[in-house]
């Protein structure tokens, strides 16, 4: 009897330790970051007309299977926002934190690509999609971050959010705007952490240093349109009438007068000059020091678009014009002045958009701020953190207009030509920077909130 029950119990552990050694270990938080980054990414969230509905409910699964509190808010049809808590059991809660980033990405051309561009195809370290740059990897960060400190059961002080919203990329009618007019009794954030600046390297610098650049205000949109109209004819003969030519030498005073108009750089440009070694010629520290325009679209023909009537000169042309001005420029006197530089009866300027953005500006120097410096200096001793003005618009804006202190950093590192995938073909992440990236993201926040 007792040879039988030794023979068992030899059994028993023999089975229990092949099962030991087979057993699937579990996945690293890099690992379940990947994998939930490619699933993000392989739902086609492109905005128009953006069908956001669906990668909300997705995280909605992620955090439901964690125990986490959250709700899908849909704001018209197809489009809907994401709001998840941790909650705080402090006596006297400090004001909330909310982790902001959008589900909506701008549309794709497939034949440029060299990949599928919603399959999250992992080649030679590089994860590439739509959306893995701007900004589904942020989401992920700020997803990670909520699962660590609830699976790690810190004590908080106070509550932390994270908001994934639709519609960023057209204006956030449907999203941030439609939350914060809302829903804004459900989170009245103090502090927000959004979409911004990056770990840029060789960016702003000379030195191969890497430098955090953390936005703490924008630059306004303006976008405008300019129609020159002329004389229509026959394309055999050419005359001075012609809105083409109207509309060209329009734009050349226009982009002259921005260049003549341009002043001294704002308080948070300087301030980063003064943190940083020499700061480097480049497209990104140009456009955070001077208003700059863009011509973004040309619209003349004769006929219908798909066959234009080539022996035609039209009677009229317009463009449209992306400007960004920095934040202390008035817009109205800037039109103005557009308006008489050009000095063209037969040209018109028109306001389409225009924002005012609200600023973090000089108060920066939050406890959040602080516990970011504090983050960085523990994961890469060697970076520098700067404040940055963001050349783009963003969803803080209307965070900022109820008074919220926001901040906009994935402290992914990029180098030039990675930040510049962003909005274009073949945008993708570099998978050997999202561990540091995740960890600084963690301790960043895991400092700010912790009691």
């Amino acid at each position: 009897m007792n040879n039988l029950f030794l023979l068992c119990v030899f059994c028993l552990f023999c089975s229990l330790s092949v099962q030991a050694q087979t057993k699937k270990p579990a996945s690293t938080p890099l690992e379940e970051s990947i994998r939930y980054l490619q699933g993000y990414i392989r739902i086609d969230t492109t905005n128009p007309p953006g069908n956001e509905e669906k990668s909300a409910r997705y995280l909605k699964e992620i955090l439901d299977r964690e125990g986490i509190s959250s709700a899908v808010y849909v704001s018209t049809s197809g489009r809907a926002n994401l709001l998840a808590k941790l909650p705080t059991r402090a006596r006297h809660p400090e004001p909330p934190l909310l982790l902001l980033h959008h589900m909506d990405v701008v549309p794709v051309h497939p034949e440029e690509w060299m990949v599928d561009p919603f399959e999250g195809a992992d080649i030679n370290g590089f994860l590439w999609g739509r959306g893995a740059l701007d900004t589904k990897t942020t989401g992920i960060l700020h997803l990670m971050t909520l699962l660590r400190l609830k699976r790690e059961g810190l004590p908080l002080n106070r509550d932390v959010f994270l908001l994934a919203v639709a519609d960023e990329e057209e204006g956030g009618h449907w999203g941030a705007r439609w939350m914060v007019e809302n829903r804004w009794e459900d989170m009245k954030p103090g502090f927000v952490i959004d979409e911004g600046g990056f770990g840029f390297r060789g960016v702003f610098t000379y030195q191969d240093q890497t430098v955090y650049a953390c936005a703490v205000e924008e630059k306004k949109v303006l976008a405008l349109k300019v129609t020159a109209t002329g004389k229509s004819g026959h394309g055999s003969v050419p005359y001075d009438d012609n809105p083409n030519d109207i509309l060209r030498r329009a734009l050349t005073r226009i982009e002259q007068s921005f260049i003549r108009r341009s002043g001294q750089p704002p308080f948070v440009v300087r301030d980063m000059e003064r943190r940083l070694p020499k700061m480097r010629p480049a497209p990104l520290t140009y456009a955070i020091r001077n208003n700059t325009v863009a011509v973004t679209s040309f619209l003349s023909w004769s006929g219908d678009i798909e066959n234009p009537k080539t022996n035609v000169i039209p009677f009229q042309a317009a463009a449209t014009l992306d400007c960004r001005l920095l934040p202390a420029e008035d817009e109205m006197d800037l039109v103005d002045k557009l308006r008489r530089d050009v000095d063209d009866k037969r040209v018109a300027i028109e306001i389409l958009k225009r924002t005012q953005n609200t600023v973090t500006g000089v108060d920066y120097q939050t406890a959040l701020f602080d516990a970011l410096e504090r983050a960085v200096r523990a994961n890469d001793p060697e970076a520098i953190v700067v404040p940055f003005l963001m050349p783009g618009a963003t969803d803080s804006r209307y965070f900022r207009s109820k008074g919220a202190q926001c901040y906009g950093l994935a402290p992914i590192v990029l180098a030039e030509e990675e930040f510049a995938l962003i909005h274009s073909a073949n945008e993708r992440l570099p998978l050997s920077r999202l561990e540091k990236g995740l960890q600084i993201m963690y301790d960043w926040i895991k400092d700010f909130v912790r009691n």
